[in-house]
């Protein structure tokens, strides 16, 4: 009978890097962008990209507005 593998032993469940945890983060902020807009929908690039940036300590500029 095979072993059954253990989610946390698996090499997907988390990168080592700790990117997933960044990716979380980014992912919450750019919803909460979503959110902001109405919940507009075709723009996930942009509350992607802007969260990104947030996260990073760029902030915003607001001239992304359109």
């Amino acid at each position: 009978m095979p072993k059954r593998v253990d989610e946390s032993e698996s090499p997907s469940a988390a990168p080592p890097d700790g990117s997933g945890h960044r990716n979380d983060e980014v992912a919450r902020r750019a919803y909460d962008l979503y959110e902001a807009r109405g919940g507009e929908h075709g723009r996930d690039l942009d509350d992607w990209t802007q969260a990104e940036r947030e996260l990073a300590g760029e902030g915003t500029s607001g001239d992304e507005q359109g």
